[in-house]
């Protein structure tokens, strides 16, 4: 029987028809089969870089620990030695402040203790004083004399108080009467600055007088 070409064209395109929609399907499949890959390749990627990332920042501090870790320890040790010195410096300072503190509170008082016993010789200050008493009872001072301290503690022979000094001083003065030598002598054990009076020597031919002294010094 022959066949007809119109019949085959039609049950061709009948066949095609029905096919489509499977066609689609396998087709729809495919595509969410390539969109769920790519989605768990993306997932997957991105916990494999943050993981790299991390052991990155992990070996790299690592590696700056390595480097400079005991530059971080020496710097702390540094720190804590700066504020206990820090802290000691301020007590100190506290503890001067005290002191001056109580040094200005004595006020006149401890000024005088110093100048009756002072931390030096202080031999210009000695001349002085006792040419200045001299003049206020109208006699001349012609001569001063210091003595080594060695031999003056040879020839006393006297226990020596810690921290406290001697000084032998010879004065030759002259003018004046007996009046004025005793005013003076009264003054000179009256000064502010501690004189022991030792000896006096008179003599008339030159009208004048030797007198032996001592004065004190403090020292550490």
């Amino acid at each position: 029987m022959p066949i007809n070409i119109n019949d085959q064209t039609a049950a061709s395109a009948v066949k095609k028809i029905s096919q489509e929609p499977m066609i689609r399907a396998t087709r729809q499949v495919s595509k969410n089969s390539l969109i769920a890959n790519a989605e768990i390749f993306v997932k997957y990627f991105s916990l494999i870089f943050t993981a790299i990332f991390l052991l990155a920042v992990l070996g790299l501090g690592y590696l700056l620990y390595v480097l400079v870790g005991n530059d971080f320890s020496r710097l702390e040790t540094l720190i804590v030695q700066n504020q206990k010195e820090f802290v000691l410096k301020q007590e100190k300072i506290a503890e001067l402040k005290n002191i001056k503190t109580d040094y200005e509170g004595l006020g006149e008082s401890a000024k005088k203790i110093i100048e009756a016993l002072p931390t030096k010789t202080d031999l210009p200050g000695i001349f002085i004083q006792l040419e200045n008493l001299a003049t206020k009872n109208n006699l001349l001072l012609n001569s001063l004399d210091i003595a080594n301290q060695e031999a003056v503690e040879k020839k006393e022979a006297t226990v020596r108080v810690a921290g406290l000094n001697k000084l032998s001083i010879t004065i030759s003065v002259s003018g004046g009467d007996y009046f004025s030598m005793k005013k003076y002598l009264a003054d000179i054990e009256n000064n502010l600055r501690i004189f022991d009076v030792k000896s006096l020597a008179y003599s008339p031919t030159e009208n004048s007088y030797n007198i032996v002294l001592t004065a004190y010094y403090l020292t550490e």
